[in-house]
């Protein structure tokens, strides 16, 4: 079991359009994963395909530790709300904000 930080962090477009990018580590199972963002508070939602955490879906926020118990590939939504900003991240118009998570046995 290994100890994992997920850093999400803001990234800006050629288009201006901001994203929410996380860097997603290598990881299997019993693994511990934290998320953290510098650019303010990080919330990630596994909603799509059902969550590596054990749910049907999964809501983390910054900080949060929790164990992966299920292997899988597992698309998660990103977003960071910047200290006294309205949250960017995933939308309908704008997918690119997440990604997957690669869960090994």
């Amino acid at each position: 079991m290994a100890e994992r930080r997920i850093f999400i962090h803001l990234a800006q477009l050629p288009d201006g359009s901001v994203l929410a990018v996380p860097d997603i580590p290598p990881m299997n199972v019993g693994d511990f994963v934290t998320y953290l963002s510098s650019d303010g508070i990080a919330t990630v939602i596994f909603d799509t395909n059902g969550s590596p955490f054990g749910g049907d879906s999964d809501m983390l926020v910054s900080g949060e530790r929790r164990q992966l118990v299920k292997a899988g590939t597992f698309f998660c939504k990103c977003f960071i709300k910047p200290n006294g900003q309205p949250a960017i991240g995933w939308s309908e118009k704008n997918q690119g904000s997440g990604g997957d998570h690669e869960v090994k046995p």
